[in-house]
């Protein structure tokens, strides 16, 4: 009995295996060859390497045996969905903020997941799926890198932009120009009512 070359192939898409079909090997016998079978009766293989052994019977109940190994290899980057951006989000005084999650997936399982923020705000941090927490004011750049239990990575990112918080200024008014206090009204001297001008300052 001779073992055909050892198999090696990539995992089928989707999944943390491949179907293979093995080629039976070379047998002969001095009386002749009654079965050739072997160990693994499924032709789905896991990734990984698994060693088939072949056997040979004879007629008169003789065996041999030889080993074929079958490698699948997973080169299959996993499925990475940032939130959608730009994440667009009015100024708050805790500097604080909600940031949807990253969905990931694999078809082997997922090793680890990490962020990095860069921009207006800098920090990062292993296991997350969850960037929510402090970001500055201005355009932050999230990047996501997922990387399987087979070392393939993928990578997503998502836009943060956080606006300048409001400020509102009111000038003051004077209903006398000379020698009146601001915004004080006097009976008998001057306008009876008062205009007054908001200015706004930042992004809504």
């Amino acid at each position: 009995i001779t073992c055909s070359a050892p198999v090696k192939v990539n995992n089928t898409p989707g999944q943390c295996s491949a179907t293979v079909t093995l080629t039976a090997p070379t047998t002969g016998d001095n009386c002749g060859v009654a079965s050739v079978i072997n160990n693994h009766a499924l032709s789905i293989y896991p990734v990984g390497t698994t060693t088939v052994i072949w056997t040979v019977t004879d007629t008169h109940g003789n065996t041999n045996t030889c080993k074929q190994n079958v490698t699948v290899t997973d080169d299959e980057k996993p499925v990475v969905n940032c939130p959608n951006e730009p994440i667009r989000l009015c100024y708050s005084p805790s500097g604080n903020y909600t940031i949807a999650q990253l969905v990931a997936s694999d078809n082997c399982g997922i090793a680890t997941v990490s962020y990095q923020v860069t921009g207006a705000t800098n920090r990062g941090t292993t296991g997350g799926y969850n960037a929510s927490g402090t970001f500055g004011v201005g355009i932050s750049t999230i990047i996501w890198t997922v990387t399987d239990t087979h070392g393939n990575i993928n990578t997503c990112s998502t836009q943060v932009d956080i606006n300048k918080p409001l400020v509102v200024t009111i000038a003051d008014v004077y209903a006398v120009t000379s020698g009146g206090n601001p915004n004080t009204i006097y009976l008998g001297y001057g306008p009876t009512s008062l205009t007054y001008t908001a200015t706004v300052v930042g992004s809504p």
